[in-house]
């Protein structure tokens, strides 16, 4: 939220601004030092500024500060996926999902994964669960998840299922 003529590192984050984006959350985070959501933001941030070598280290710490938490574990294995490193991002991947096995959109980013790595029964395997538990995949997911389907050899479903 906006407030006294100042933006939040989001917002900035949005505007493409990502050096205030990083003084933005700097500050934030001399408040909030052990909050690890805020560290992988900031993380993010300071990537897109222009110093990406220091992103890893930065999520590194916030999954210390907050090991069960299954976003910071995405953050970590987005960042892996990035880099090539495939294996360990779809292992870093399965952990989020161990913290929050419900969760459609990391089950999503699990099935991407591993059909574009060639493990595609894996990849149906995150499929069907979520169909199975009826996991919501929201209106921005469904494309993703109908592509997941058809490359893995599943027919499409309707949005409504």
């Amino acid at each position: 939220p906006k407030s006294g003529g100042s933006s939040s590192g989001g917002d900035l984050m949005r505007e493409g601004r990502y050096a205030d984006a990083e003084a933005a959350y700097e500050r934030a985070a001399g408040w909030l030092p052990d909050d690890g959501g805020l560290l992988v933001a900031h993380a993010r941030a300071v990537a897109l500024a222009g110093r990406p070598s220091h992103e890893w280290p930065m999520l590194i710490k916030a999954g210390n500060l907050n090991p069960y938490s299954a976003s910071i574990r995405a953050a970590q294995a987005r960042w892996l996926w990035s880099r090539g490193r495939q294996t360990e991002a779809i292992v870093r991947m399965g952990e989020a999902i161990e913290r929050y096995p419900t969760d459609a959109g990391h089950r999503l980013e699990r099935a991407r994964m591993l059909a574009k790595a060639g493990r595609t029964n894996e990849a149906r395997a995150d499929l069907e669960f979520i169909e199975r538990e009826q996991a919501p995949v929201w209106e921005f997911q469904f494309p993703l998840h109908q592509r997941l389907r058809a490359a893995v050899g599943m027919e499409a479903v309707d949005e409504g299922q």
